[in-house]
């Protein structure tokens, strides 16, 4: 008799901090962890378009916050943007220029990550962003016409955040 044991595969580990501005202008780091991630805790939500279709794919960290990206799942990866969200209406979004095969930069505020895709040479499917340097996601509130931002997640040095195994 054969028997089989079957346990969910860790996917990344990712080292945060997130930090809130509301009412501190200097800010408060309300929560700073680690997360043993698995492929099942990513949320996948598909969004049809007029001209392309978007994956979303993101994972939660602690006191409602979640980062993810968009996936286009492009012949030619060139870049994407990443976000954070808490359960409210701010906005956040953040984008990634490629600067090599496998290495994006972010484009406001700096910051290497490298990207793994799957597919091909039909897609490019991220499955896997390796943080390279520190990255900050910002959330922001537009009020008034200014962008004020509310709160940052940091995703530290050495995090991995994997979507497909």
């Amino acid at each position: 008799m054969v028997s089989l044991l079957c346990s969910e595969v860790h996917a990344g580990i990712i080292n945060y901090e997130i930090i809130d501005y509301k009412d501190n202008p200097k800010g408060t780091v309300i929560a700073s962890g680690q997360i043993q991630q698995k492929i099942s805790d990513v949320k996948i939500i598909k969004t049809d378009g007029v001209t392309m279709t978007l994956w979303s794919k993101s994972v939660m960290l602690e006191k409602n916050f979640r980062i993810g990206f968009s996936d286009s799942k492009d012949t030619k990866l060139t870049g994407f943007g990443m976000w954070a969200k808490k359960d409210d209406d701010s906005f956040s979004w953040d984008w990634f220029n490629q600067k090599s095969k496998d290495q994006f930069v972010k484009l406001q505020e700096g910051g290497i990550i490298k990207v793994r895709t799957v597919g091909g040479p039909a897609i490019q499917e991220i499955a896997e962003i390796e943080f390279i340097s520190d990255i900050s996601l910002r959330i922001s509130s537009f009020s008034s016409g200014n962008t004020e931002v509310l709160q940052r997640v940091n995703i530290k040095k050495g995090s991995i955040f994997s979507v497909l195994p």
